[in-house]
């Protein structure tokens, strides 16, 4: 998890631009209201893809939200508890984006592409999921912490507050979020476009259950491929 650097030749600007329209307005919109409008939850249900998730939980996810607004003392612990306990079962990233947007400067967001950045491999199976839950974001953490006091931040920010001068404002733990997300496009859509390629004969059944499975669930998604190959059933 040490020594990891953000190679910014190979950035890909429009990508970050994109991300950055929505958060931005995201943030704007948070800081001067009270409770959510129609325009915050579609704005954030697209850029954090919270519309995956049932109405129920959005609903008590948007009140956990907005009733936070002002809770400096939030932890990432209370989150995901409460998270937890309206769809059963661990909320990791959806927790980590709650806090981020309540205070930007000091939680950072985990999510598969900055899981992956770091080298966070996929926990096995464990009684207490929260627990290691909890021990998965102090690794996400740790990491900012160290990644601070190395060069390639210095050189991440700068290119950053020149790149994308009109966002300069926002915290440059969130500034370092959007440059790993901006390094893995292309590397992303080669690897769908080989790992999902399936014969024409199977490619409405097969693709559409694969498409249904959560992406945390890479392992089941690997097995349920592996079977495929061997049944020579896909490329």
């Amino acid at each position: 998890m040490l020594n990891k650097i953000i190679h910014l030749e190979i950035i890909n600007k429009e990508r970050v631009e994109n991300g950055l329209k929505d958060y931005l307005k995201i943030m704007d919109l948070f800081n001067k209201l009270d409770e959510p409008t129609e325009e915050f939850k579609k704005v954030f249900n697209k850029f954090y893809t919270l519309k995956r998730k049932p109405v129920y939980f959005r609903n008590e996810y948007y009140s956990c939200l907005f009733s936070n607004k002002n809770n400096k003392d939030l932890k990432y612990e209370d989150v995901i508890k409460k998270l937890s306990k309206i769809t059963n079962k661990e909320e990791k990233s959806f927790s980590s984006k709650l806090l981020h947007t309540i205070n930007p400067t000091k939680y950072p967001i985990i999510d598969r592409i900055v899981s992956n950045f770091i080298g966070l491999k996929a926990t096995p199976y464990s009684r207490d999921k929260i627990e290691d839950a909890l021990i998965r974001y102090e690794k996400v953490t740790s990491f900012y912490k160290s990644f601070i006091e190395t060069n390639n931040y210095k050189e991440c920010i700068s290119y950053f507050d020149n790149n994308f001068a009109y966002a300069k404002d926002i915290s440059n733990l969130k500034k370092i979020d959007f440059l790993i997300w901006g390094t893995i496009e292309e590397k992303k859509k080669t690897k769908s476009k080989n790992k999902f390629k399936i014969k024409l004969e199977f490619d409405g059944e097969v693709a559409n259950y694969l498409s249904k499975i959560d992406d945390k669930n890479e392992y089941i998604k690997d097995l349920i491929l592996t079977d495929l190959k061997n049944k020579n059933l896909i490329d």
